[in-house]
């Protein structure tokens, strides 16, 4: 490699290229065939490069290094562009398993700051408690110690509040009756003791929920039954505060039983 030396010329291995440092004007680094043939009469070693260039018109996916590593990943031809997908990525940890496509946490750290902010401003406003969802005390307050109305314009404020429950209160229609019939055009506006006990009963129907007591064997039992073409229902009462519940499908010979044959046998069910 002397003649390298000579002429100043370096062999980049890694780069895989040939480096022809700048010359003087006036220097070739070029000799012509006269010269060649008389220093090869004169014992020269002589080398011979030859360097050829492929152009493509196009470039091929397999060309790539990478893609020859890999070949099951990468598809022979590629018409056009990939669909969105959850997971882009993924290093299989545990072999024959996927990953969990959802979010590490519920939500950002930004909204968390917003729903904490949100839920203290509620419980400041006693909107919400910390022990759960409860009515407010004083909303039942103020529907208990509502006064009888001495108006017809009174008696419908109070029949709208209670007619947005309508569909809780069982047997609304005859509990409001007297107190519709107050409203009427030319009804002279007088408030009997009809019209005291369904207005105290609809504030009671209003501010008490429906729930299950403990049976007293000293008190009366009360049993309400009924029958239809599905099935047969009871409830059983005492005081007026139901104790249970009970239901249950017809079965098929019992589809054909007359009707008094199916109240009674919602009668033994009990």
């Amino acid at each position: 490699m002397n003649w390298l030396v000579f002429n100043r010329v370096y062999i980049n291995c890694f780069d895989k290229t040939v480096i022809f440092p700048e010359i003087e004007e006036g220097k070739s680094l070029f000799l012509s065939a006269r010269r060649v043939n008389e220093a090869v009469a004169d014992g020269a070693e002589l080398f011979m490069l030859l360097a050829t260039l492929e152009a493509k018109d196009k470039l091929v996916i397999c060309d790539l290094a990478v893609v020859c590593d890999f070949p099951d990943v990468f598809p022979e031809e590629v018409n056009e562009l990939p669909p969105e997908r959850e997971v882009e990525f993924s290093i299989d940890l545990v072999p024959g398993t996927r990953p969990v496509s959802m979010a590490p946490y519920r939500m950002s750290a930004v909204e968390l700051t917003e729903l904490k902010s949100q839920l203290e401003d509620l419980l400041d406003k006693k909107f919400i408690r910390p022990s759960g969802v409860a009515v407010d005390p004083s909303k039942i307050e103020a529907v208990s110690q509502w006064e009888a109305p001495k108006s017809v314009a009174e008696i419908r404020s109070f029949l709208g509040l209670a007619g947005y429950y309508r569909k809780f209160i069982e047997g609304f229609s005859k509990l409001a009756l007297s107190l519709t019939m107050l409203t009427r055009k030319g009804q002279a506006f007088v408030w009997d003791s009809k019209c005291e006990e369904g207005f105290q009963e609809l504030k009671r129907r209003l501010t008490t929920a429906p729930i299950l007591i403990l049976s007293s064997p000293s008190e009366p039992f009360e049993v309400y039954c009924d029958a239809s073409l599905l099935g047969l229902g009871g409830v059983l009462m005492q005081n007026k505060k139901v104790i249970a519940y009970a239901s249950r499908q017809l079965r098929v010979h019992e589809r054909n039983y007359p009707t008094h044959d199916l109240e009674l046998a919602a009668v033994v069910l009990f």
